[in-house]
């Protein structure tokens, strides 16, 4: 199975960062910040962000690393 970072996933879906921040509620920069992993997800954003590239939360990686 194929997972996807935010940003892979975004992409493949044609979205742009602005788009895609309004999509599911936040700012631009917020946004942003959040695809580039400064600050994380809360599960109500990546199950929307999930929605909305109409992927699997499985599929999506929303954290640099893995959490033992």
């Amino acid at each position: 199975m194929d997972r996807y970072t935010p940003e892979q996933a975004r992409k493949l879906r044609n979205i742009s960062q602005v788009k895609m921040a309004a999509l599911i509620g936040m700012s631009e920069n917020t946004y942003i910040n959040k695809e580039k992993g400064e600050t994380k997800f809360y599960i109500d954003e990546a199950c929307k962000f999930c929605e909305v590239v109409e992927m699997p939360l499985e599929r999506i990686i929303f954290f640099k690393h893995d959490v033992p």
